[in-house]
Formats: structure tokens, sequence, C-alpha cells
């Protein structure tokens, strides 16, 4: 009778450079990165020449380390437009973990990053809508890119404020008034964006009128 096999746990001794380069950026042990570049000088390239992979730079901005994130921005700024296997970028990665300093940084280092589409065309911006909160961080990303507001579109045909009236009145709201104070959108735009229609020919007015809640 053969022997049963038992497996064997992964170890940082055993376990692929690619591995520890992911432990490194939940520590945020920028020593340990260029550590492990040192032994395996390739290590980036890989990631690098892959379609659709995890990042160190995915995992730096799902905890919130903005030095290793500026790190690897400095070493392998590419990485940077990569999707992982939940089809986002890091700058999204960043963004529905409400680290939106951290996408702020991220996008000063290299602002054609707010372009990256992920997952069914949504932009930085679409995520910004769903999850961000706070005011202050709102106007910011608004004020700094403003042109992805009339420009950005998924692939449902949807603008940030068809996203923000699904998913966050708080955002949604701030978008609204800084459309109305905002000299950086002309009128006739900002009337145009109000009647922008998606896929569905649905406007912000109809996405919104179908999430209020019933009356009892």
């Amino acid at each position: 009778m053969a022997a049963e096999s038992k497996s064997v746990p992964i170890t940082m001794q055993s376990a692929k450079t690619e591995d520890k380069l992911m432990v490194a950026a939940e520590q945020e042990d920028i020593d340990m990165l260029y550590q492990l570049i040192e032994e395996d000088g390739d290590v980036l390239h890989r990631m690098d020449t892959m379609d659709v992979v995890d990042t160190p730079l995915h995992m730096a901005s799902s905890k919130g380390c903005i030095d290793f994130a500026m790190e690897m921005m400095y070493l392998k700024p590419s990485l940077a437009k990569k999707l992982n296997k939940e089809g986002l970028s890091p700058v999204h990665v960043a963004l529905k973990c409400r680290h939106t300093q951290l996408a702020l940084s991220l996008l000063r280092l290299d602002n054609s990053l707010v372009g990256v589409k992920g997952k069914m065309g949504y932009t930085p911006l679409h995520y910004l809508v769903m999850y961000e909160m706070d005011k202050g961080k709102l106007k910011k990303f608004f004020d700094d890119y403003h042109l992805c507001i009339i420009n950005d579109l998924t692939s449902q045909g949807e603008t940030a404020l068809h996203v923000a009236a699904r998913c966050n009145n708080q955002a949604l709201k701030c978008l609204l008034e800084w459309l109305r104070t905002t000299a950086k959108i002309s009128m006739l735009r900002k009337d145009k964006l109000l009647d922008v229609g998606n896929r569905d020919k649905e406007t912000v007015l109809h996405v919104l009128t179908q999430n209020q809640p019933e009356p009892q």
C-alpha cells in the first residue's frame, strides 16, 4: 500500500520569491524587498510579463502601506497598470480599501493611472465614488481629475454620477455640490452630464429613483 502523502506547509525558506515579496509588502518591509530582489533580480520583470497578476503593489495598496507602494513605483512603475485576478489595478484596490491617500500618492507619480480601466470598465473615479465617504478626499480627487467626471464610462455606459447614485449617497451629494460650484467644467457640460443615459437609457435621476426605499 502506498504511503499516504502529506502536504508540506510553505515556509519562507521554501516559498517562491513572488510569495516572499507579498509577505514583504504586507509587512511593509522595504529592506526585505531589496534583499529579495538581490537574490532574484528577475522577479519584478517576471510579474511584468503577465497579463493578470497579483503584485506586491496590490498588496501594499490593500494594506495602506504608502512607503512600500512608493518604493515599488520607483522600482517597477509599470506594475501599477497591472490588473489582479479580481480585475483591479493597485489604484482600484487602494480606493476599494479606502486608502484614498495612497491612491492619490500613486497618481501623483503617474497621473495616467487615473485612466486605467478595471473589470467592467470601471476606472479609479468609479471606485472612489463607490467607497469614499470623506468630503475632503472626494473634492481633492474631483479637483485634480475633473476630466474623468466627464469622460469616464463603464462598459454599461455609466458615469461616476450613475455609480454614486447606486452605491454611495454621500459621494453623490458631494459630486453634485462640486459640480454646482466648480468653474473647471462649463455649464453646458454640467447639464449634459446630468442627462447622460447608461446602456439602458437611464440617467442619474432614474438610477437614484430606483434606489430609494419604498414607503412603508
